[in-house]
């Protein structure tokens, strides 16, 4: 598995094809598309942060404007701001919920 940290930080990734999210009351559920029942793991919840990680990889954002980004809107350190996305990509590219971009 490709983790966050180790790609740079101006790597970028983006939302995987066989995955939809959809908000709902509030929250962002994420729901794995496949073929098969079997294939299906289920669906993911996202809170505020993991939402706005969400939409920021949609927007083509890179690791640092994204931290960069959290820490101005939530009002905490850059590092902690930093290893926050780092654990949200970490999660969402274990899940397949996130690709490499290879742009």
């Amino acid at each position: 598995m490709e983790r966050a940290e180790t790609t740079g930080s101006s790597a970028r990734w983006r939302h995987a094809p066989d995955v939809v999210a959809r908000r709902i009351r509030g929250e962002l559920i994420l729901v794995p598309i496949r073929r098969t029942s079997a294939e299906l793991d289920g669906f993911f919840t996202l809170n505020a942060t993991g939402a706005d990680i969400w939409t920021w990889i949609g927007e083509g954002r890179s690791l640092n404007e994204m931290a960069k980004r959290l820490a101005e809107e939530y009002e905490i350190d850059a590092e902690v701001a930093r290893a926050d996305v780092n654990g949200v990509v970490n999660e969402l590219m274990a899940t397949g919920a996130l690709v490499a971009s290879g742009d």
